[in-house]
């Protein structure tokens, strides 16, 4: 017999289980907000394969059961558990959105480096140094790649690095750091300078894998619900047809 292959759930859950947050946050290498999202993305992956296991098995129940049901009580039965999975799998799936957009988050400034308040003074003055050589606006990327990360971390942590992107004329601070946040997040997996940054980074890196997670969940009842579909829409050709033969 040929090997079956895995269901696409089953995969998406072990890729849950890659970036091995748990084990990172035992160590100390990730914030407890990092973990916090991560749960919750978890738990709402988790709790949407359970709706689609659920749906299918009803389904399948009734199916089985179809010559032992009148067949408006059948449609009836099988409408209401599609509509139960619909609701579960749309809340669900917002739910698994706003998880995972808050564990990029937690990721992203925890990548962000930290600032030491005795060497706050020594940081202001390296990034003032930075943003008079060059264009203000790309000086977070120069400090990300190879200059001060505690400069980068009063460009992007502090007043006064908005100060002094405003004293610079620098139109939209605002948007500016926020886009050296970014850019912060994207380089830290090789430019970090402490274990808590790297590891930041690549979890960041392998953060679209997670996101693979929730597409690939609930693909048995997805199928399922297509094939429901076709069978209603011949069940319904054929019905026009009989009208059609009997007018």
């Amino acid at each position: 017999m040929p090997k079956a292959l895995p269901d696409p759930s089953e995969i998406a859950l072990n890729l849950l289980g890659e970036p091995k947050v748990r084990e990172l946050a035992a160590q100390g290498t990730v914030t407890p907000q990092v973990v916090e999202a991560f749960e919750e993305y978890s738990s709402a992956i988790r709790g949407h394969k359970a709706a689609a296991d659920e749906y299918v098995a009803i389904r399948d129940e009734l199916n089985s059961r179809a010559n032992q049901i009148q067949p408006q009580g059948l449609r009836d039965l099988q409408q209401q558990a599609r509509q139960n999975y619909e609701s579960a799998s749309r809340e669900y799936t917002h739910q698994a959105k706003r998880a995972f957009a808050k564990y990029e988050g937690a990721l992203a400034d925890q990548a962000i480096p930290r600032l030491t308040p005795e060497r706050e003074s020594a940081a202001r003055r390296e990034l003032d140094v930075v943003l008079s050589g060059g264009n203000p606006e790309s000086a977070g990327r120069k400090l990300a790649i190879g200059g001060s990360h505690e400069a980068l971390a009063v460009l992007v942590s502090t007043s006064y690095g908005r100060a002094s992107l405003e004293a610079r004329g620098v139109p939209d601070p605002d948007r500016v750091i926020a886009e050296t946040k970014k850019t912060v997040a994207s380089l830290a997996g090789e430019h970090g300078s402490t274990p808590r940054q790297l590891i930041a980074g690549k979890l960041l890196k392998s953060a679209s894998r997670l996101a693979a997670a929730q597409g690939s969940i609930g693909a048995n009842a997805h199928s399922a619900l297509y094939q429901d579909d076709q069978i209603a829409a011949r069940r319904q050709e054929q019905a026009d047809q009989d009208a059609e033969a009997r007018g």
